[in-house]
């Protein structure tokens, strides 16, 4: 239905755009069909000069009606007049609302939005054409339709929201009904079940409501649906002629539920009413409106605050409820006049906080009606005025509790207005509207005796009547003159008024008001004979004194006697003026005239003398004047003179001559202070470039107001202020004017609905369901989430929230305290969100608390309750154990001080008198050695790295030496190796005399590698960094240097060659058996089915039996060379290593004789692993021969030999990997193999994983057996290590990582069966044609039809062939030009469901990951058998045909 209408849509709009009148239908009149108030179709609409005719009453007391039409379409702005005969009222002003606007741009997902909603939260959703908005008053969260997913909406335009008691959101779409849960977001959409009307699955939904029995009610294009108590019950109400308790017609626009509890529905044949106690709708008239293509459908309904139904219609009108007729009148009052136009087409009508009614329009705007006032104004786009409302088609008009009115426009996003966030009234010049102001930037402000206010300043000079709003244009008869300033005559104030020019002449003009004309003027140029050209203030006294500031001095005439003087500055004299632009006089109680200048400061005017006493800035002294360029005086009260100054506000006491002063630093806006004005409770108002403020004198604080409150801007014009005999304030500035009473400013009362909107972990958002690790932390939307629990590990976590009210938001203000962790609130401003690090594990309590704009705070606010889970070495239980213990220790340590202290009294009684005699030594020795060790302790003894002093020459001695410098020479403390020769600890002797030789030739020295030959015999490879130094004299004292163990770093760097040379090996091997397994799966094939064919009596059979058992112990040994390289093909499970064991244990008592003791000592409750169990056993089998073969060697006598195996578990940390750098931190089961055999020497513990590498006899092995086990524990991810002394055994340690957890234990294995013939078509590809025969051969003695091709590139040749049918691919994988993996990739689309068998010599990166297969490809391993190859082949093809 939308789209049938869009075209009309367009039409409308193009003519509304261009001016002209919209299309009409065939007979001529304009009217289109609303399809509701969601999708806001294409209406057609009179488009000319629209005009709101003013309604004429009945003259009274002979008076003539008065009759007045005013400019109401898309520029116009103001207000409706009322009829003559009547007072009129005072009118609503347009400038008096100022929208704030969300857009796209602000993050609302589309620009259209139908329907408003707060829920209970406080949280604002919006429907648009592009899915569900959630908006917090910061940020949009969005619900979309997802086209795979049933549960998410049914359609992405959204045109109705309601909330049930529950909190659930039922939301009308486009096409279908649906419920979300805004705790957890899940929808689920209607029309589909058993019981539930069909329509709601596929039809627009108009409007949701609830009534007073709790039965829900769906308007729809289909007719009227409720559902009763308890979610049941369905009903669908239709049309049906022949029935009057039906409806009308099938699409439904609008429902109400009033104050009364009866439902209202309004649609596109009028309105219906539900009768509940008799089950049945009752149709409503309507009375159509004499404008010429009235309609009778109603596009919505609204109550207002006087209980009031109100119609909107869509071309009809606006129509109230009429109790006694029982009908919907068309209210003529309201609408003012048969030609209403911008009432005429309504689709929305809501009340506001003042009981005004707000009726959104298609085309022409809001109209805000004050009905019982008889008040009303039209609010229309303007260009020039960016608070204006965005666009003149309105959706959806809304208000929440927070008295906020919310526009929802088809076009340009949402508009909000809030009654509290305009402070002032504003006035602004509209080029689009005659009654507004003519003056763009106001530079003087009075009011008359009568009421009137007079505007001067740039493009004009203008009158406001406060009665009707409306501004009167004076003819100016004065050519481009400026008016500055504006003074009412004191000798006929009811007459006459005085108008300083800036510009222009002439330059001080006594205006008629009532004649409104000059009555006098002076032209400064022609009377004086000076060049002055600028007014900047007057001062008019009751003696006939006028004194006027200019920028060229200050004048002073008598108005009754024409008498003249100028006053200027002379800069030769001090007493004179102390600037020539005077802009600011004031006379104060006291008699004394001030003058403030613009870089002169303040002035003082002495009548007697004639002289002036000047009052300047003083740098470094605050008690003077803050600045020197003066903008405004105001005595607030005797004695007091506040001066406004281009760097601040400055208060001067009269009597004592001293300043005190205020700017920026002390929460002032601005420095710039152009006007200052008292109210009534004792604050000065201040204008200034950045806003006004409010300042309170006894507390030197202030409060700031800036545009957002409803200024005309933030910028103010000097000069331009006002104060009314009735208190009321007036402010101009470059965009227009404010007026105010202080006394009647109000604060937003409505604290705001607070929320907790974001938790991140590390930076990353967390929502609902589980994170990457599978963790869930939340289970619905933090918004809705009480509780949470973190982990230990979740040292970094933040929390966002927000003061939900929308008007201002960056002043609202936020505080949070986290209960358990903070003593008092956090006060962050603006900022809306709280960051934690490192938080002990506990249970707190996260609470968040916020303010409106206006510093109304919501105290209750949100609360969240966190609880971090300790680490197991933070239970109570752990650290019961660690108390104890440390009760034990310390009680250990007492006992054994006891004893020690009372031995030691024993002997301190002894030696006490021996003692006193030594003190004064003692003391003298001991400062000596404090002094000593503060140098060189710190240094010395906590390093690992010897440090060393000695004497000089070839046979130099240690003069000084740190402990480490012991333990590396071999020495248990430092004061063996002093005064020992340095040259004797060097294996050999040269390596000191060549160290000396380059110190005494250079001053410096380094060897880096050095044998040490301790007193023991060992040695320790060291390197030595030494150097000379000299005696105060210069010459040669002595060698410093240090000596540095490196045989750790030497043996990692081993390890790291070792680690190298493997992996080399290992390249080497894998690449030799790949090539090996082809040329077995010839050999090995070809004889077994050569095998087959024989008879057990024929000559050959026993020879080519003995092939087959070569090809096998062949593959044994490619097998062996695969793992060592980690290239064999494994399929690792979880197992139990411990379950392994025991089913080994007899083979292995039967492998190692029975003059071996085997030992199993099995850790209880080992982790399980992953592994390969062929691969595992071998290790064991490997492992316990090798020990087995150690064994054989003692002596034949030797009684005592035992293998033991034991099994335990352990975390490996990043300390104990710093000396063990093959191995990874983690947590492993640890495989422990050791015999007591004959052990190994250090040379041959550095080769006993390469391959090939054996002590044994010739014959007598492969040397693979522990290079195979390398190669496993290796491909696995494990480590092996080998501890080995001649003579006293060998113990090997594999460790093998622990299985994830949630990887599953291995099923057992199924038996095999004997292969099945087949008759299907199988593609063989493989490059070698010996391998390839093979398999065809093979395949083909099954049964099968069989296919070759020798190359990937010949295959897809093959296969392009449309007649060819291919039940099964088996290729290979490591092919010249296309390998199998991307002929698999390049099949055609008829064959992509085929299944493939890939075969390899070895593990493929391409299908495996560290030599597991990858899941769900299907290999097999070369070299193969006939047999196994057919197994794999039938096991694939009867899945595929399953």
């Amino acid at each position: 239905m939308f789209m049938e209408c869009a075209p009309d849509h367009r039409r409308w709009m193009a003519a509304f755009e261009s001016g002209n009148r919209p299309p009409a239908d065939a007979h001529g009149s304009i009217r289109s069909k609303r399809l509701g108030t969601a999708t806001i179709l294409a209406q057609s609409a009179r488009r000319e000069d629209i005009l709101f005719r003013a309604r004429t009453g009945r003259p009274s007391s002979g008076l003539p009606a008065i009759g007045c039409r005013l400019i109401l379409w898309l520029l116009g702005l103001t207000s409706l007049a009322v009829g003559a005969g009547n007072a009129a009222p005072p009118l609503l002003h347009a400038d008096s609302f100022m929208f704030s606007h969300l857009t796209i741009d602000q993050g609302l997902s589309q620009s259209n939005v139908f329907c408003i909603l707060q829920d209970r939260r406080g949280f604002m959703w919006f429907g648009t054409e592009d899915g569900l908005n959630r908006f917090d008053g910061y940020e949009f969260m969005h619900v979309t339709q997802d086209p795979g997913d049933v549960n998410s909406l049914s359609n992405d335009t959204i045109t109705a929201i309601f909330e049930d008691p529950d909190g659930c959101l039922w939301v009308g779409t486009a096409s279908g009904l649906n419920r979300l849960d805004p705790e957890t977001l899940q929808v689920r959409r209607f029309g589909s079940a058993a019981g539930e009307p069909r329509e709601l699955g596929f039809v627009g939904i108009e409007a949701i409501r609830r009534d007073r029995q709790g039965r829900l009610w769906v308007a729809t294009r289909g007719g009227l649906v409720s559902l009763e108590p308890g979610g049941r019950d369905w009903r669908l109400f239709q049309s049906d002629g022949n029935r009057s308790d039906r409806l009308d017609g099938h699409e439904v626009s609008t429902l109400l539920v009033d104050r009364q509890g009866r439902l209202w529905a309004g649609g596109f044949d009028g309105v219906i009413r539900w009768d509940s106690d008799e089950g049945r709708f009752h149709p409503v008239g309507i009375t159509k409106p004499p404008l010429g293509d009235e309609t009778a459908q109603v596009n919505c309904l609204a109550e207002d605050a006087d209980g009031v139904i109100w119609a909107g219609t869509n071309g009809g009108g606006l129509h109230r409820w009429d109790d006694r007729g029982g009908r919907f009148a068309y209210d003529q009052a309201a609408q003012q006049g048969a030609n209403a136009e911008p009432l005429r087409y309504i689709n929305v009508l809501a009340v506001d906080a003042h009981g005004r009614l707000w009726a959104g329009t298609h085309g022409a705007g809001v109209v805000v009606l004050d009905t019982p006032r008889n008040r009303y104004v039209h609010l229309m786009p303007a260009a020039s005025d960016p608070h204006s409302i965005s666009y003149p088609l309105i959706a959806a008009v809304f208000r929440d509790r927070g008295d906020t009115m919310w526009v929802g426009t088809h076009g340009k996003g949402l508009d909000l207005w809030n009654p509290y966030q305009q402070k002032f009234e504003r006035h602004r010049s509209n080029p689009a509207d005659p009654d507004s102001m003519r003056v763009t930037s106001v530079r003087a402000i009075l009011e008359d005796r009568d009421g009137h206010l007079w505007v001067g300043g740039y493009s004009g000079f203008d009158r406001l009547d406060r009665k009707t709003g409306r501004f009167e244009h004076l003819p100016q008869r004065w050519s481009d003159g400026i008016v500055r300033v504006l003074r009412e005559d004191p000798d006929e104030p009811g007459r006459i008024i005085w108008l300083g020019m800036e510009s222009g002449q002439p330059h001080l003009i006594a205006f008629d008001r009532i004649q409104k004309k000059i009555w006098k003027q002076y032209n400064f140029i022609e009377r004086f004979g000076f060049h002055t050209h600028q007014v900047r203030d007057i001062l008019l006294e009751a003696d006939g004194s006028t004194w006027v500031g200019t920028n060229d001095g200050l004048l002073r005439f008598n108005r009754r006697t024409g008498a003249f003087a100028r006053m200027t500055h002379d800069a030769d004299d001090p007493g004179s003026l102390g600037h020539n632009q005077v802009n600011a006089i004031i006379r104060t109680t006291d008699g004394n005239l001030w003058a403030g200048s613009m870089g002169g400061g303040l002035s003082r005017f002495d009548s007697a003398t004639g002289r002036f006493a000047g009052f300047r800035h003083r740098d470094g002294d605050p008690a003077s004047l803050i600045n020197d360029n003066v903008m405004a005086l105001l005595e607030a009260e005797p004695g007091t003179l506040w001066i406004g100054t281009a760097g601040g506000l400055s208060r001067l006491e009269l009597r004592s001559g001293r300043f005190v002063s205020y700017s920026t630093r002390n929460g002032l806006p601005n420095d710039m202070i152009y006007s200052i004005l008292p109210d009534a409770q004792g604050h000065l108002w201040l204008s200034t470039n950045h806003g006004l403020a409010r300042f309170d004198p006894a507390s030197g604080t202030c409060r700031n107001f800036d545009v957002s409150d409803g200024l005309q801007s933030n910028e103010f014009n000097a000069g331009a202020h006002h104060r009314s005999r009735s208190g009321e304030l007036f402010f101009g500035g470059i965009e227009g004017v404010n007026a105010f009473h202080p006394e009647s400013i109000r604060d937003n009362p409505h604290a705001p609905p607070m929320a907790i909107t974001a938790l991140q972990i590390f930076n990353q958002p967390v929502h609902a369901g589980p994170l990457a690790d599978g963790r869930v932390v939340l289970t619905r939307d933090i918004t809705a989430t009480s509780a949470i629990e973190l982990t230990h590990g979740d040292r970094v976590f933040t929390l966002g929230f927000a003061a939900m009210s929308p008007v201002m938001p960056g002043k609202n203000r936020h505080a949070y305290m986290l209960e358990g962790w903070d003593t008092d609130w956090n006060q962050v401003g603006s900022r809306r969100y709280a960051t934690f690090v490192n938080l002990p594990p506990g249970e707190y309590i996260f609470r968040v608390i916020g303010s409106n704009s206006d510093g109304v705070w919501n105290r209750t606010g949100v609360r969240l309750a966190i609880r971090i889970q300790p680490p197991f070495w933070a239970t109570w239980w752990f650290r019961a154990l660690g108390l104890a213990g440390l009760a034990l220790l310390v009680w250990s340590v007492h006992l054994a001080r006891t004893v020690a202290i009372r031995k030691r009294n024993r002997e301190l009684q002894n030696v006490n008198l021996a003692l006193q005699e030594q003190i004064v030594e003692r003391r003298r020795v001991e400062d000596a050695l404090r002094l000593s060790e503060a140098k060189y302790r710190t240094l010395t003894d906590n390093l690992t790295v010897g440090i060393f002093r000695t004497s000089t020459g070839a046979d130099a001695r240690f003069v000084e030496a740190n402990p480490a410098l012991a333990g590396i020479l071999g020495h248990a403390r430092r004061d063996d190796i002093l005064d020992r020769p340095a040259a004797g600890y060097f294996d050999r002797p040269g390596e000191w005399s060549d160290l000396v030789h380059q110190l005494e030739r250079t001053g410096g020295a380094r060897l880096d590698i050095v044998t040490i030959r301790r007193p023991d015999g060992t040695t320790v490879p060291c390197a030595v960094t030494a150097a000379a130094f000299r005696d105060p004299e210069g010459r040669l004292a002595g060698y410093d240097g240090l000596i540095e163990d490196i045989s750790e770093r030497r043996a990692l760097e081993s390890q790291i060659r070792q680690t190298q040379k493997m992996e080399a090996i290992g390249r080497l091997a894998g690449g030799v058996a790949h090539d090996f397994n082809n040329i077995l799966t010839v050999i090995n094939g070809r004889a077994e089915m050569a095998l087959s064919e024989l008879k057990p009596g024929e000559p050959a059979y026993r020879s080519v039996g003995e092939i087959v058992q070569g090809g096998r112990r062949a593959e044994d040994l490619i097998r062996q060379l695969l793992a060592f390289s980690r290239r064999q093909v494994i399929a690792p499970v979880v197992v139990d290593v411990n379950q392994v064991l025991v089913g080994l244990e007899r083979m292995l008592r039967r492998l190692i004789g029975e003059d071996v003791q085997l030992q199993s000592v099995l850790a209880a409750g080992l982790p399980s692993i992953k592994a390969d169990p062929g691969q595992l056993e071998q290790v064991f089998l490997n492992l316990v021969v090798n020990a087995r073969d150690a064994l054989a060697e003692l002596d034949a006598a030797t009684a005592d030999k035992h293998i033991t195996i034991s099994t335990s578990a352990a975390a490996l940390d990043d300390e104990y990997i710093l000396n063990h750098p093959e191995i990874q931190p983690g947590r492993y089961v640890i495989i422990s193999v050791s015999d007591n055999g004959v052990g190994m020497t250090a040379d041959i513990q550095s080769q006993i994983f390469e391959p090939f590498f054996t002590t044994k006899q010739a014959g007598r092995g492969t040397g693979l057996g522990l290079a195979t086990v390398f190669g496993i524990v290796k491909q696995n991810g494990g480590a092996i290590n080998v501890y080995s002394e001649p003579g006293r055994g060998s113990r090997f340690r594999v460790y093998w990582p622990v299985a994830p957890i949630d990887d599953t234990a291995a099923a057992p294995r199924a038996p095999e069966a004997p292969p099945a013939e087949g008759r299907e078509t199988i593609l063989v590809v493989e490059d070698d044609p010996q391998v390839r025969q093979f398999a065809c051969d093979g395949l083909r003695g099954l049964g099968y039809h069989v296919l070759e091709a020798d190359s990937g590139i010949a295959a897809l040749r093959l296969l392009d062939d449309p007649v060819v049918s291919v039940h099964l691919l088996f290729t290979d994988v490591v092919m010249p030009g296309l390998s199998g993996i991307e002929l698999a990739h390049r099949l055609p689309a008829r064959l992509r469901g085929m299944p493939v068998l890939f075969a390899s010599g070895y593990a493929d990166h391409h299908l495996m990951a560290d030599g597991s297969l990858t899941l769900g490809v299907n290999f097999i391993e070369k070299p193969y058998a006939i047999r196994a190859l057919a197994y794999r082949i039938r096991d694939l093809l009867d899945k595929l045909n399953a």
